[in-house]
């Protein structure tokens, strides 16, 4: 196993970013990923730092979209960062359910290739939604780009 090491002010400028595209608020997040990374557990852990919340679901939510749409409802979860086939399973869950429109506010899709379709979809979804590409080299930072 390869573990890769980071500075702990790389990771905290990511963490700025995110409050800055958020207008401030502190974000909730939901935690899609094992946290087994050491990335995963600094970006939650200066996310907390920094006045946010994590939700994390229990292993059987983690599996239900539908559970996630009512985890997002029930914590007002303003930030979605995920691999772009998990947001797909979110916009499928959610168009699915019958209610209210998302909470979030960002959407953050990492870590593979992300169809032309999902961006317009989620802001169809939940209106006022920003969808972001980011990417770049872990070692360098947690994200190094975005579009």
């Amino acid at each position: 196993m390869e573990i890769v090491s980071m500075q702990f002010f790389m990771a905290l400028g990511s963490i700025i970013l995110l409050d800055i595209l958020l207008g401030g608020d502190n974000a909730v997040v939901i935690a899609m990923a094992a946290n087994k990374l050491p990335a995963d557990l600094r970006r939650k852990a200066i996310l907390i730092g920094t006045g946010g919340a994590v939700v994390i679901p229990d292993e059987e939510e983690s599996l239900q979209p539908q559970a996630w749409v009512r985890l997002l409802h029930e914590h007002r979860v303003s930030l979605w960062n995920s691999v772009p086939a998990l947001g797909q399973l979110l916009a499928d869950a959610a168009a699915e359910g019958e209610g209210q429109p998302l909470p979030l506010r960002l959407a953050i899709f990492s870590g593979d290739w992300i169809p032309q379709s999902l961006p317009p979809r989620l802001k169809q979804l939940v209106p006022g939604i920003r969808v972001m590409a980011m990417g770049g080299a872990t070692e360098a930072s947690i994200w190094s780009n975005f579009h």
